[in-house]
């Protein structure tokens, strides 16, 4: 299991995941480009010395991108779940 009891709370300590991320954008709800979509996973971790502070680390791959479009790779997030 990857729980474990705390004295007060019950924190889940690391959660993987997976995504489809997909939008389109435009100067309005009239004129938007192509859209754009990417596949991705991810791992969720709380460090036992900053139980309230999770890190996200994503690594993700565009599948419908444009020619001009900035791609990441990789993302890193310190916060909430």
């Amino acid at each position: 299991s990857t729980r474990q009891r705390g004295l007060v709370d019950e924190y889940e300590w690391v959660r993987g995941s997976f995504f489809l991320d997909g939008g389109s954008f435009g100067a309005d709800f009239g004129n938007l480009d192509p859209t754009r979509a990417a596949v991705g996973i991810g791992i969720r971790m709380r460090l036992p010395m900053l139980p309230l502070i999770p890190f996200t680390l994503d690594f993700g791959w565009p599948i419908a991108d444009e020619a001009t479009d900035d791609a990441r790779v990789v993302s890193f997030t310190l916060g909430t779940f």
